[in-house]
């Protein structure tokens, strides 16, 4: 089978009939596709830790989706549906990983991976002024000792 022999509509119809020949036909036929929309993302995201392939898969999930969802009853063509959703999903993932909502937990570091130990990491991390209960304490006892009535 090749993807040339067949449209669109015929490989969707074949894959809701369960045709894996079909389906490795349509994820293959819609590889360049995938790839561009990826490459499209790509500036966004590549100092965030994801790999070009991690767009592509996602784009493969929203290619699977779109064969999921469609119905070939409405206006829209497999082609223009299935770029929406592949779109729609690799952008999912580029608001998830520019969010600031986890900013913290992405950009912290493990101890192992700095290569000290990790109680002299621990001291190196924690910082002595940040503890609310040893600054009221320091508060209070330089208000003692610049009382008047303190020998």
């Amino acid at each position: 089978m090749q993807y040339k022999d067949y449209n669109d509509y015929e490989l969707v119809d074949l894959i809701a009939e369960s045709n894996e020949d079909a389906e490795k036909i349509i994820y293959e036929k819609y590889r360049p596709l995938v790839i561009a929309k990826a490459k499209k993302f790509y500036p966004l995201v590549k100092n965030k830790g994801v790999d070009m392939n991690d767009l592509i898969q996602e784009g493969y999930i929203g290619l699977s989706q779109a064969l999921h969802d469609y119905k070939d009853n409405r206006d829209a063509q497999f082609k223009t549906f299935a770029s929406l959703c592949i779109e729609r999903e690799i952008i999912s993932l580029v608001k998830k990983l520019t969010r600031q909502k986890h900013q913290i937990l992405n950009e912290s570091i493990a101890a192992k991976t700095t290569g000290m130990n990790e109680e002299i990491f621990i001291d190196y991390v924690i910082d002595e002024g940040s503890d609310p209960i040893k600054y009221v304490m320091k508060q209070e006892t330089e208000t003692e000792l610049e009382s008047p009535g303190r020998i």
